[in-house]
Parts: structure tokens; sequence; C-alpha cells
């Protein structure tokens, strides 16, 4: 075998017409290419296997098929795919021997296949990921649809419609254990905030609303229903009743007591 020229390394081995591989070669410049071959007449064929980045260089997965004996050099079959040189890389040599006697035919050349991208499997990754995601979102809207459709929405009850609801199960006599005492809680606790005494002791608060003339006045139609002899009387006019309960709506134009 001839010696080799300064610089050249041999970076696969094979007999003639078997392929060898030569995984992770870094190589400078742009991305590189099979050169054309239409009479697949070359002694030297190449496949790149795949390509990925490293770096600022690129790394190779290769395949190559020495045709006829000797030291073939890879870069007399690859070519720059955006067309520039590839003086910058070095000889990158394949030997190749024979076992055939001289004159043998030639072994046929098969065609080229492209090559595929290297990270696969993170884009696989990174697919079903995206599509497990998309489905938990699906999943999720379609639960809050269905939670939706069977809670339908209500406004939020105020004290009067709550005080309103109460006074009307009292009147129907279904009134629980204990719901008197909400009514009651329900009514100091509307003038307390009317009146500005959400700070005042519970000890403090009854004198403090049996000073204002309209709480007062509610305070002792309220206790004069609970607590009248004989059970709990029923209102003639439900709206009327809850409405002398409670402060007037400033909301509404009423005023101050």
């Amino acid at each position: 075998m001839t010696s080799l020229p300064d610089g050249a390394e041999i970076v696969g081995t094979a007999t003639v017409g078997r392929p060898v591989r030569i995984d992770g070669l870094v190589l400078p410049g742009s991305r590189l290419e099979p050169a054309a071959d239409p009479g697949r007449k070359a002694a030297l064929s190449v496949r790149i296997v795949a390509v990925a980045p490293h770096g600022e260089r690129l790394r190779y997965d290769l395949e190559a098929t020495g045709w006829q004996g000797g030291d073939h050099d890879l870069r007399e079959v690859l070519v720059r795919a955006d067309g520039t040189t590839t003086d910058d890389l070095p000889p990158l040599l394949i030997r190749t021997e024979t076992i055939l006697p001289a004159g043998s035919p030639r072994v046929s050349v098969p065609p080229p296949t492209p090559p595929r991208q290297l990270g696969g499997y993170s884009q696989t990754l990174f697919l079903l990921g995206l599509a497990w995601l998309v489905g938990l979102a699906l999943l999720l809207r379609l639960r809050r649809s269905a939670t939706g459709s069977l809670q339908p929405s209500a406004a939020p009850r105020t004290p009067a419609d709550e005080l309103a609801f109460l006074v009307a199960k009292a009147r129907a006599g279904t009134l629980g254990d204990g719901e008197g005492a909400a009514i009651e809680r329900l009514v100091y606790e509307a003038w307390r905030q009317r009146l500005g005494l959400e700070r005042t002791e519970p000890r403090q608060l009854v004198a403090g609303l049996r000073k204002e003339p309209a709480a007062a006045a509610a305070l002792e139609r309220l206790e004069g229903w609970l607590h009248a002899p004989g059970g709990v009387l029923a209102p003639a006019d439900l709206g009327a009743f809850v409405a002398g309960l409670l402060p007037p709506d400033r909301s509404k134009g009423g005023r101050d007591p």
C-alpha cells in the first residue's frame, strides 16, 4: 500500500463492494452531500446516513463503499449543498481491499438514498408531549363545559334575598332550628353596616342600634314577630315586611335614618 499524503487519515477500511460505516465525523463548513454520479462509475460512493450540528461544525454519520481496490478520498465524492468549495476539508481516505482476481466484473452500485436528520428521538418526544398537552387542554375544556351545563349560573343572593327566603319558610311553618337566629343576625348585620358600627363590640351594638329610631323600630318589629305568643306570625305582605326590617337602599334613593 502506498504511503499516505500529508494530513491524510484512513477513516474506514473494507473490502470491495462492502460498505463501511463512519459515525461521528465532524467536518467544517456548510452541509455536505454526495456528489452526482449519473453513470455510477465512481471508484467510491458515499451515503450520508445522518447529519446534526456540532458547535460551529456539522457531525456526520456516513456509509462509504469502495468499488475498486485502493485508497479513495471522500472529498472526491462529496460536495457542498450550497455549491461552495470543499477545499477546507482534510483528506479522508477509505481503504478498499479487493479479494477478487484481476479482470473481475465491477460490482453494481446501488442508487443513493437521502439522509435522515439526527435528533429524531427528541423530535418524537416533543411531538408526543405536545399531543399530550393538547389532549389535556381539550379534556379540561370539555369538563368545564359539562360542569357549566349542569350548574346554571345564578346571581349571588343578597342579605335581603336570604332574609326573604327565611321569612317565607317561617310563614310556611318550615323554619329549621337555628334559622330564627339567622334572621336576627341578618337584620343586625345589615343595620350595623349601614350605621358604620362594624367595629362595635356585640354588647354595645344593641344599645347603639336602639339609639337610632329607624333601627330601633325595625328591631322591635322583628322581635314582636319572632317572639310573638303562640309561635311565629305570618306577615300579610312578605316583601313589605322584609323591607321594614332592613335599612333603606341608598342606591334606590333611600335616606339614612
